[in-house]
């Protein structure tokens, strides 16, 4: 390749970096310097619908910033003055400003754009075949045994100590113990004596030494010498774990036939309502809020599938509507006593989500709270004090849909 088509591509390449720097700066503002911490720790930081998500999870920009700073601390990094740091590209840029490119496109106009697509194709290939290379160096193989329990023991220099909440969750184990839903524990012999110590798993371990029925476990048994490698091995496991949400358990509970998950769907399909299996942006009448209607159900499907039914009939043509603050607030506001059912309808039929939704947020900043909670005041607030207006016969077909 000569000199002057090698000169061309890196120009076509930082042009394309500048408009990629430029787009993200857009994207995230003043996130960005934590959207691509957080992305080095391999996470997964994106946005989508205007909702910022971090790893498939809804996470507000005041969450992301103490997530980064936490990582920063960890890493040892001092945190970024936001008044005084500006993100800056290598030439000096500010991101998000506008840059004229006109020099650089004139030396990429004269490469044939064949061969930049074909440069930048084959840097993906080779960043792909990176990406899929296989480890060459598999370590000691590891073995499956059956150990007695009181040979197992926990390293607490980097064992995690045991708190409330652990011991909540021994004791759930305890109770639901199945040797269906078993999976064996990570365990490596001992150092410079007998016995074993847990790697992975010392909640299974804590339940199954409270166990009468129990005293041996399978265990996967690595051969990590010294409480470095243990340690190092405990990171690797825990580190790289990508959680199972709560959609996903919905499904799997549904699948099964568990009685709360069959009822779930029950209601929402009888409101035609779509549970999704996915994140992202929710298509109309469709939702992921199973979690908060497994909440509301003290308060009676039908009044689920009626505030169900008065989100489908007013809101029901547009996107990501069926979400927990509006599923909560209407639920909540069906079944109290106060509120009148037709005067509730009419104002979800004139109502602007977005100005609601808005005002929620803001009353939250001012008092705290969750959004649900907040909708539910705001919606609240606009249907029960005075007579909202009855709109024509678009109201009534409206009302017709709900009864």
């Amino acid at each position: 390749m000569s000199r002057t088509t090698r000169v061309q591509l890196e120009a076509a390449a930082a042009a394309l970096r500048l408009e990629e720097e430029q787009r993200l700066g857009k994207l995230y503002g003043s996130l960005l310097s934590d959207v691509l911490l957080l992305r080095s720790r391999d996470n997964d930081v994106r946005k989508e619908g205007g909702r910022l998500l971090f790893n498939g999870r809804a996470i507000s920009a005041e969450e992301l910033q103490a997530k980064a700073a936490r990582e920063r601390r960890l890493l040892g990094q001092s945190q970024p003055d936001k008044g005084k740091h500006v993100a800056r590209t290598v030439a000096g840029h500010k991101v998000g400003d506008r840059v004229s490119l006109k020099a650089r496109r004139s030396a990429a106009a004269q490469v044939p754009l064949a061969a930049v697509k074909e440069k930048l194709a084959g840097a993906a290939l080779a960043s792909k075949a990176r990406a899929e290379q296989a480890s060459t160096d598999l370590g000691p193989a590891p073995r499956l045994e059956w150990l007695p329990v009181e040979q197992l023991g926990v390293d607490r220099r980097y064992q995690r100590e045991m708190g409330k909440d652990n011991w909540a969750h021994v004791h759930r184990i305890l109770r639901e113990w199945n040797w269906l839903h078993y999976q064996p524990i990570v365990v490596a012999p001992k150092e410079g004596g007998a016995g074993y110590v847990v790697v992975d798993g010392q909640h299974r371990l804590e339940a199954a030494k409270k166990h009468p029925l129990i005293d041996r476990l399978p265990c996967y048994v690595v051969d990590a010498v010294d409480v470095a490698q243990q340690a190092r091995a405990f990171v690797a496991l825990n580190a790289r774990r990508i959680g199972v949400t709560r959609l996903q358990r919905f499904w799997a509970a549904h699948a099964a036939g568990e009685p709360t998950a069959k009822r779930i769907y029950r209601i929402c399909s009888e409101a035609g309502v779509t549970i999704t299996k996915s994140g992202g942006v929710l298509p109309p009448k469709t939702t992921f809020a199973t979690f908060t209607i497994e909440k509301l159900l003290p308060l009676g499907g039908g009044n689920i599938t009626a505030a169900l039914k008065i989100l489908a009939a007013t809101h029901g043509d547009k996107p990501d509507v069926f979400k927990s603050a509006w599923i909560f607030a209407l639920t909540n506001l069906v079944a109290a006593k106060d509120v009148d059912r037709d005067r509730l309808v009419r104002t979800m039929t004139g109502v602007d989500l977005d100005q609601v939704a808005a005002a929620a947020r803001s009353a939250r900043a001012t008092s705290g709270g969750s959004m649900e909670k907040a909708v539910l005041a705001e919606l609240r607030s606009r249907c029960v004090p005075g007579t909202a207006r009855v709109g024509d016969r678009s109201w009534e077909r409206t009302r017709a849909l709900c009864s």
